[in-house]
């Protein structure tokens, strides 16, 4: 299933996260406009004493470009070798950060004393790779120096820009590095983002306003990532001369099976009322007028999933009632 990794600017917004569902925190200092710098370790601290959620800390000393400094650097690593614990009290999971050289390609040397300073935590490299000038060449520096993962938006400023640039990273990448997509990711888009790029980690500030995550736009993220973990293949069966059933030629089955994959209890709780709802509405004749998806049991594929109405919910991943159909309809 697709997984969410929220950057937190504010502790405001790691609490969105930890309440929202997100799968892990990339914990920065703000502000927003930054892009991200170096949380305090007090912050990271308190964080960690909050959530078992896993927190990935950026480690970026400065605004600006990410050519650093003699100084700049050994300051990375200190900082990295400082924030991996604090006694015998373990602080963040993995770490977040880039260097590029003066030409603008990923500067492998240093990234490698600083992938060794992390010991055994996972390192991403994060969106400094967008500004390397030759992605290919970049990508293979990056899994040779021991990276787990790579945020990016394709080189674009967002990742809707970047959609095919960031499938074709994947298709170089296969298993040996983590595609991260980023870069202007919301609710709205991340559908259409995993449709055209296929991730299994999309990257999100999740501020609708203000320097704050919206734990309400959190909760939808996580939502469609869910819901595509659980979809199969859409499409159309009936020819267009023909009518599907009506609500009223079904029987409900099979949707315990839909229920026990979902994690979250609450929305397995609100599934099983929708189905419920719908049930009884078809029990009274009455023509179920939500969106519905419907499993076709006359087919030897019984369970390939048939998009009948309000494609544009579905796309949205609201709930929606699963039928199955009994019998053949056609003929």
């Amino acid at each position: 299933m697709p997984h969410l990794e929220l950057a937190c600017f504010t502790p405001h917004s790691a609490l969105a996260g930890i309440n929202a569902g997100a799968s892990r925190l990339e914990l920065c200092a703000g502000p927003y406009s930054t892009g991200g710098l170096t949380p305090t370790l007090p912050v990271l601290t308190s964080m960690r004493r909050l959530t078992s959620l896993p927190i990935y800390c950026m480690i970026r000393p400065r605004t600006g470009d990410f050519v650093y400094s003699p100084t700049e650097f050994q300051e990375m690593k200190d900082t990295i070798k400082r924030y991996e614990n604090v006694g015998p009290e373990k602080l963040a999971d993995g770490f977040v950060f880039g260097i590029l050289t003066a030409e603008g390609r990923v500067d492998g040397e240093r990234c490698r004393e600083l992938v060794r300073a992390a010991g055994e935590l996972p390192c991403t490299f994060h969106r400094a790779f967008d500004e390397a000038g030759d992605q290919r060449e970049g990508l293979e520096v990056l899994i040779e120096v021991g990276f787990e993962a790579v945020l990016t938006a394709g080189g674009k400023g967002k990742a809707e820009q970047g959609a095919e640039r960031l499938r074709e990273l994947r298709k170089w990448a296969g298993s040996r590095i983590e595609i991260v997509v980023g870069g202007g990711v919301r609710s709205e888009n991340v559908v259409g983002l995993m449709e055209r790029v296929g991730a299994e980690w999309y990257h999100s500030a999740a501020i609708v306003e203000g320097e704050e995550a919206s734990e309400a736009e959190v909760r939808e993220i996580v939502q469609a990532l869910k819901m595509e973990g659980l979809r199969v293949e859409k499409y159309t069966y009936w020819p267009e001369e023909d009518q599907p059933p009506s609500i009223t030629d079904t029987v409900f089955m099979g949707i315990d099976e839909m229920i026990a994959k979902l994690e979250d209890q609450e929305e397995a709780e609100n599934l099983a009322n929708l189905m419920e709802s719908a049930a009884s509405e078809a029990q009274q004749g009455v023509s179920w007028t939500g969106p519905r998806v419907v499993i076709d049991r006359t087919q030897q594929t019984p369970t390939t999933l048939i998009c009948i109405e309000c494609l544009s919910q579905i796309q949205k991943f609201r709930w929606v009632p699963i039928v199955i159909v009994p019998q053949p309809v056609i003929g």
